[in-house]
């Protein structure tokens, strides 16, 4: 299934060598930049494992953060249908 912007996902975000697992919407798809090799996503953080204090506050900002489609784990729906 190709993912485009709006959907929303579950996903795994690495910080030092720890994974958070987040929940969030595609705001943009990035593929084979010039900088970034293979596809990957910019995510506006919604949710996700509450006890990670790093995921409480990118979910509470509505921070956006770029992630490798190898960490990406479903697509929950899509919000354009």
């Amino acid at each position: 299934m190709k993912i485009v912007k709006g959907q929303i996902i579950k996903a795994k975000l690495e910080n030092y060598k720890k994974f958070h697992d987040i929940e969030g919407i595609i705001d943009e798809v990035f593929e084979n930049g010039s900088y970034l090799d293979g596809t990957w996503y910019a995510v506006m953080v919604t949710g996700g494992d509450t006890k990670s204090k790093l995921v409480e506050m990118l979910a509470s900002e509505r921070i956006v953060i770029v992630i490798p489609e190898r960490n990406i784990i479903e697509v929950v729906e899509n919000e354009n249908a």
